[in-house]
């Protein structure tokens, strides 16, 4: 395998698989309707009852806070996917290091997420793998903030990086216990019904986190390994020969 060449390299633009419009507008009426809800009724106590708790006012302050952060995330994956389902999302194809990716994504959720810990393995010095920056950032924040989703209490999470032949793989283990074998096989898929109980959905994020994998020539799995840990992985081609 040759080496790719350092300068950018467009990859044409990929059209993600089609998708149910009535499905998807399910999805979004559920995602932007909820923290929607929860903004507007928060911030409106805040502004007009002068007599509560200060205990009470952090309370709601910090409910508003953690939707927008939803809402936010919500209308990022939204603008992407919008693109991927129109072909016109342009990924770059350049040397990214997935290590650096990695750290960075975990530092940005852990600001999010205190009670979830990131333990990044690396087996030697992975190579660089052949990638689109900004979109590996986004589906790596992704991956990690729909284990932050499901954790209770605290957790950790534990990511390896490492070439595989002419690939460069990630895999986060996660021990939340929270996934059973049918979650695993539509991880990456358009959730079709309501969370099981106790289940938080991550909407639309894993499906952008997938598609986003797609458009970078890589591949995207969930499954159960012999040891009982759930591993959510990808791969991407390598930029240096094996």
């Amino acid at each position: 395998m040759q080496p790719v060449d350092p300068s950018p390299d467009p990859i044409a633009p990929q059209q993600a698989e089609s998708v149910d419009p009535e499905l998807l507008l399910g999805v979004l009426a559920h995602e932007l309707r909820t923290p929607i809800t929860t903004i507007y009724a928060g911030s409106a106590v805040l502004a007009r009852d002068d007599d509560l708790l200060p205990s009470m006012r952090r309370e709601l302050a910090a409910d508003v806070y953690a939707e927008a952060a939803r809402l936010f995330r919500a209308v990022e994956d939204l603008l992407v996917m919008t693109r991927l389902e129109h072909g016109a999302l342009t990924v770059t194809r350049e040397p990214v290091s997935v290590i650096r990716a990695v750290d960075a994504a975990a530092q940005y959720e852990s600001a999010r997420w205190p009670g979830l810990r990131v333990l990044l393995q690396r087996n030697g010095a992975p190579p660089p793998a052949t990638a689109d920056a900004n979109a590996l950032a986004h589906a790596l924040r992704n991956l990690i903030a729909n284990i932050g989703w499901r954790a209770i209490g605290p957790t950790e999470l534990d990511i390896a990086v490492e070439a595989v032949g002419d690939r460069v793989t990630c895999r986060l283990l996660e021990r939340t216990g929270t996934l059973n074998p049918d979650d695993l096989r539509h991880l990456f898929d358009l959730p079709t019904t309501d969370p099981r109980p106790g289940m938080t959905s991550p909407g639309i994020a894993m499906y952008v986190a997938g598609q986003l994998i797609r458009a970078m020539l890589g591949h995207a799995w969930a499954c159960e390994r012999e040891d009982g840990v759930t591993e959510i992985g990808f791969d991407l081609p390598r930029s240096e020969p094996a």
